[in-house]
């Protein structure tokens, strides 16, 4: 292995120093930092189990009853990520069909449009869990 430069250096002190390397600018991280540190690397590896593929008319049949009656949907795409996995769960309420968008109102008051040709699965949430995401 070769040696550090500053195994040459004419000063003592400086031949002598052991870099501690990023352990020294550990103390220099802020807690929104680390906590989102930790959300990413639990979104890594948390496990999304993947449902059965619905029929595309059971799926716009849900959709529509969740756009008629503001109903909570929580859906998965038909999209893999990374080792095979499944996508996130998305749920919110269905604001408009046209074509084949869909428009979904997120429970971050987000709106996302996605492509109804990539749904896998729909399903209604129970009200308690929606409540709890207001």
């Amino acid at each position: 292995m070769a040696e550090s430069f500053m195994s040459y250096h004419p000063d003592p002190y400086v031949r002598s120093y052991t870099d501690r390397g990023t352990m020294k600018w550990l103390g220099f991280y802020l807690s929104e930092h680390t906590a989102q540190m930790q959300l990413d690397k639990n979104e890594r590896t948390t496990i999304v189990p993947r449902y059965q593929a619905m029929t595309t008319q059971d799926c716009l049949v849900v959709l529509f009853e969740s756009y008629q009656q503001r109903r909570p949907v929580q859906l998965q795409l038909n999209v893999l990520v990374a080792e095979g996995q499944s996508e996130c769960l998305l749920t919110g309420i269905v604001m408009g069909i046209e074509d084949t968008s869909l428009f979904l109102l997120t429970d971050a008051q987000k709106m996302d449009i996605l492509d109804m040709t990539t749904i896998k699965y729909v399903a209604f949430l129970s009200d308690s869990k929606w409540s709890d995401l207001r």
